[in-house]
């Protein structure tokens, strides 16, 4: 085994722990610790790298998904932190485990962080769109349709292979999706004053009331909302207002 292969991942790419924070002439500065690499020990490196993702590859074409996302993440421990697009790619296949496990979030999550490596990268671009579809809440919903507008449109993308042959695919979940956005929102948006009408009918609770007591009316004139106390709400929430707005 090369004195290369043992290296682990903080002391081969630059994280929180490769940093050093010191104090010089009342100056705080940060000093680089990551490892720094000759030729030829970046060659071994990423040889060894490309021999757990070949690995992985394999088991992923097997469908033993968790295995080979244990070798892609060998993969990333080898490789220098120089070679940001084989690191997109090793993140990359992650992703794609992740997907096929039906795990969205932590596939989202990875996917973001290649391009964070490579934004170039439309496969995993266009990978994080439908992990994020897949999760549909407004937000993931939301990221989607930007990924498929910037898949769609972006010079760097639209002529990439996934796009081209995902055409039909990234035009329809366009039009699509909007409608699909604000059924989303005013669900979330319900359960959330469900949530907030429950927490406050459980303080008001205590002094014999309930947010069915209160009411918004809007002023026909300057168009502003008063909110009026009523005595006796019915099963409507209306009743008598004593709002002296």
């Amino acid at each position: 085994m090369s004195k290369f292969e043992s290296q682990d991942y903080q002391e081969t790419t630059t994280t929180k722990e490769s940093i050093t924070i010191c104090q010089e002439n009342g100056e705080t500065k940060e000093v680089d610790n990551t490892p720094k690499f000759t030729s030829e020990e970046i060659a071994e490196l990423l040889k060894t790298a490309e021999k757990h993702k070949s690995i992985g590859n394999n088991l992923f074409n097997e469908q033993k998904y968790e295995e080979a996302i244990e070798q892609y993440e060998k993969a990333l421990d080898n490789c220098p932190v120089e070679k940001r697009k084989e690191r997109a790619v090793y993140l990359g296949n992650i992703g794609a485990c992740q997907v096929k496990l039906n795990k969205q979030k932590e596939a989202v999550e990875t996917c973001t962080k290649a391009l964070e490596e490579d934004p170039t990268y439309t496969k995993v671009l266009f990978r994080r769109a439908q992990a994020n579809e897949k999760i549909a809440t407004y937000s993931s919903t939301n990221s989607a349709l930007e990924d498929y507008e910037k898949l769609s449109s972006d010079p760097i993308h639209k002529s990439e292979r996934v796009v081209l042959d995902n055409r039909n695919l990234i035009s329809n979940a366009i039009k699509r999706l909007p409608p699909k956005i604000k059924e989303l929102q005013k669900i979330e948006y319900d359960e959330m004053m469900s949530k907030l009408k429950g927490f406050g009918n459980t303080l008001l609770g205590k002094f014999g009331l309930s947010i069915d007591n209160f009411q918004t009316v809007q002023d026909e004139k300057t168009g502003s909302y008063n909110i009026q106390f009523v005595n006796t709400p019915n099963k409507n929430g209306e009743g008598k207002s004593d709002s002296n707005s």
